[in-house]
């Protein structure tokens, strides 16, 4: 989306067409709005099949996730990084992962 233009429209109409979406969770936890395409994502995608991958950010913490997220394996930025992130997107495990 271009900077300036509103994105929730765009991002309802699309997400049957999103394969797998990441949550970041930075130290202040899940906001408001958030827990709402949070929840939305979940509905939709529990019923493809597709993953919600929760994504702690440094200064995030488990215990902070939503109670619906703390069943998902989450990434730990951190120390996990891109490789664990793209192995959930993808389902294919990256080499550098052992």
């Amino acid at each position: 989306m271009p900077p300036g233009r509103p994105w929730q429209r765009e991002l309802e109409r699309r997400i049957g067409d999103i394969g797998a979406a990441a949550v970041l969770i930075g130290p202040n936890g899940v906001g408001p709005w958030q827990s709402h395409e949070v929840e939305a994502f979940l509905r939709e995608f529990v019923e493809r099949g597709s993953p919600v991958i929760p994504v702690l950010l440094p200064g995030g913490v488990q215990p902070a996730l939503p109670v619906f997220l703390r069943a998902m394996t989450w990434v730990d930025i951190t120390t996990d990084a891109l490789e664990r992130l793209v192995w959930g997107i993808t389902g294919e495990k990256p080499w550098l992962i052992r």
